[in-house]
């Protein structure tokens, strides 16, 4: 059983990076600081980590959807980036952004009416929090068809084609990108013009719970399809280079090892020269800055402990480690050989 052999720790700082970026950065630890010999092995663990939720519940990944009224092309619809304290004000904006997107080219005229959950109720009231909008017609042409999709396509990038909406809004999730016909909303167009749009399910003020932080040193961590960028989901994993996530509160980020071990890798190198950080969602893209700049100018960085423990495979052998030949025979004097039997056979550097 591996067992740590010394520690050290490092106290990292993510602002003023090489590159000028705080939640995508590089160290570069001294020459022969961090090292081990044979059938030894380095152990990074995060001990502690620190640092202010800069950016909004409501965000470029979770906040657009997909519209299309009669015939016409599909269009972007976006909440405005914002914290918003109840779910109502979601809602609210979302129908503000339909009444316009309804207008635009001389097209209908539409006023707001119901307006669910209501403005009263906080998260923690009693509600469904299940989204609903009414929509008056007041003039003009209206229309005879109104789909509404949340869009999160495989393999795709964007906000409009890989968004989070779905579960802000409590709408069904496409994941087919051919798929023009299914509403992600119940959506009914009344005899008189008016609109009414229904959530299926819940709606959530936020859609990052957890950030994660990723490394670039080759480790044996596994993590599901949905932890890359854009791919599938399935039951099976793969390597993934997420070290630890760390959860996600209303004014802070922050994490603390309550045990010896925590969030860790085991990486296969002898000596620790470099080391890559990402800090991203659990989707792997990158944290949603408020303005252009600011991971680079502005108050996106972040601090914490790692650990670095230097591990000692012992004496016990290893899984798949070789062996060494047998040693051969001795040709005269077999007095030792026989009174103490033949010598342990050596193991291969592992």
């Amino acid at each position: 059983m591996a067992a740590p052999l010394r520690s050290s720790l490092l106290f990292v700082d993510s602002d003023y990076s090489v590159n000028g970026l705080a939640d995508t950065f590089s160290i570069d630890v001294p020459p022969n600081a961090i090292n081990c010999g044979n059938r030894q092995f380095i152990r990074l663990i995060l001990q502690e980590f620190h640092g202010y939720k800069n950016w909004y519940n409501v965000n470029n990944t979770n906040n657009t959807l997909r519209l299309k009224i009669d015939s016409n092309p599909f269009v972007n619809v976006s909440i405005d980036p914002s914290n918003y304290e109840t779910f109502h004000e979601i809602a609210d904006n979302l129908a503000d952004k339909l009444i316009s997107a309804l207008a635009t080219g001389g097209g209908p005229v539409y006023t707001k009416s119901t307006i669910l959950p209501l403005a009263n109720k906080i998260p923690s009231s009693t509600t469904n929090r299940l989204m609903s909008i009414t929509l008056t017609y007041s003039s003009g042409t209206a229309p005879t068809s109104f789909i509404m999709q949340t869009r999160e396509i495989p393999n795709t990038f964007g906000s409009s084609e890989f968004s989070d909406s779905y579960a802000l809004l409590g709408g069904i999730k496409i994941t087919d990108s051919g798929d023009a016909t299914t509403n992600s909303f119940n959506v009914t167009i009344g005899v008189g013009g008016d609109i009414t749009i229904v959530g299926y399910f819940p709606m959530q003020r936020s859609t990052c719970e957890h950030v994660y932080l990723r490394t670039s040193l080759v480790n044996n961590n596994l993590g599901s399809k949905s932890t890359h960028t854009g791919n599938n989901h399935g039951q099976d994993l793969s390597g993934t280079n997420i070290m630890a996530k760390v959860p996600v509160q209303s004014e802070f980020v922050s994490y603390s090892s309550d045990s010896g071990t925590g969030f860790f890798v085991d990486i296969p190198i002898i000596n620790l020269t470099h080391i890559h950080f990402t800090i991203t969602d659990a989707k792997n893209r990158r944290l949603p800055q408020v303005s252009t700049g600011q991971a680079e100018y502005g108050n996106m960085n972040y601090s914490f402990v790692l650990r670095v423990d230097i591990m000692t495979y012992g004496s016990e052998p290893q899984p798949n480690e070789l062996l060494l030949p047998k040693p051969e025979l001795p040709r005269t004097n077999l007095a030792p050989y026989l009174q103490q039997g033949a010598p342990p056979r050596g193991r291969a550097p592992y």
